[in-house]
């Protein structure tokens, strides 16, 4: 079957469609462009439409139903179902990977989410944010990797690069002997090979969305 809108309660306040694989959904496109169809697509923080043209970047599906910036357009989800569900841990903004806790909401009846630390398997994607305890539209996913975009995004400390490439000429006295300046410069050459290794690891983890500066 294509899509539809599961009936029964209760869970037709949970389930909002299932599909065998792929939901026929409507968002606005936010691209500053036209979409066209076979166009993969990302969803923003705004809950609207960007097109993908990054590799880090998720793609909720393709376009079937093209349109001018602004419009409505139609999207072929690479979801099994759309839902409700409640969300835990801070606050969720679309594009954000979630998966269960393993609670129900004693309030809703809902299933708890919390936010899927990068890397780690995900079941679902916000379409719809909510606030810390509110309720947010998810789609449920394939197996699939976390990414940036997590509550759990940490801060690195402050750094200040401190080049030491250049070697010393001589050491101070009574230090100043052939021998050790031979020592201090090899320290020296080990401390800037570990300079330029976090250095690289940094920008690395940075790009990644891991971390944050």
């Amino acid at each position: 079957m294509s899509t539809g809108t599961v009936q029964s309660a209760p869970f037709d306040a949970i389930i909002n469609q299932v599909g065998d694989g792929y939901l026929q959904i409507g968002f606005t496109n936010d691209s500053g462009g036209a979409l066209v169809e076979g166009q993969e697509v990302i969803i923003k923080s705004n809950g609207k439409l960007d097109k993908r043209d990054a590799d880090g970047e998720f793609p909720i599906g393709i376009v079937y139903k093209g349109g001018a910036n602004g419009a409505r357009v139609g999207v072929k989800v690479r979801a099994g179902a759309q839902l409700n569900v409640v969300i835990k841990g801070g606050a969720a903004t679309p594009g954000q990977f979630v998966r269960n806790n393993g609670n129900v909401d004693a309030t809703t009846g809902l299933a708890e989410v919390v936010a899927s630390p990068v890397n780690a398997y995900s079941g679902f994607i916000v379409i719809e944010g909510a606030a810390q305890d509110g309720v947010a539209k998810v789609l449920f996913l394939p197996a699939t990797r976390g990414g940036a975009g997590s509550f759990l995004v940490q801060t690195l400390a402050a750094y200040t690069a401190d080049n030491e490439g250049t070697p010393y000429s001589s050491v101070p006295g009574a230090l100043g002997d052939a021998a050790t300046l031979v020592d201090v410069n090899a320290l020296r050459a080990a401390v800037e090979n570990l300079r330029v290794s976090y250095e690289d690891l940094r920008t690395k983890l940075i790009a990644t969305g891991v971390v944050t500066a």
